[in-house]
């Protein structure tokens, strides 16, 4: 793997499997990318809707948190390795 920019002697002297790993967890972070923009935002939305009661609003974001909740989980969560998951 080619590597650019200042990392990249450093990035060369990585394992195979190491590349391979890491560009694993690259590409799971760049899919759950839009989940988790999504779920950001509508978590920001749903209590201020609440407090200015805008109810049917909030009926309408809370269908697109959960989707956003559930993108961040199964992509991104769920694939991070075991040791990272089990310490946060």
């Amino acid at each position: 793997m080619t590597l650019f920019g200042a990392w990249g002697p450093l990035g060369n002297t990585l394992k195979p499997e190491e590349c391979a790993a890491k560009s694993k967890e690259h590409f799971n972070d760049i899919v759950a990318l839009p989940f988790t923009i999504l779920w950001q935002v509508t978590l920001f939305f749903l209590p201020m809707q609440l407090i200015v009661k805008d109810f049917p609003a909030f009926w309408n974001t809370l269908p697109l948190f959960l989707v956003g909740l559930a993108g961040v989980y199964f992509f991104w969560y769920r694939n991070l390795p075991r040791d990272h998951a089990a310490t946060s």
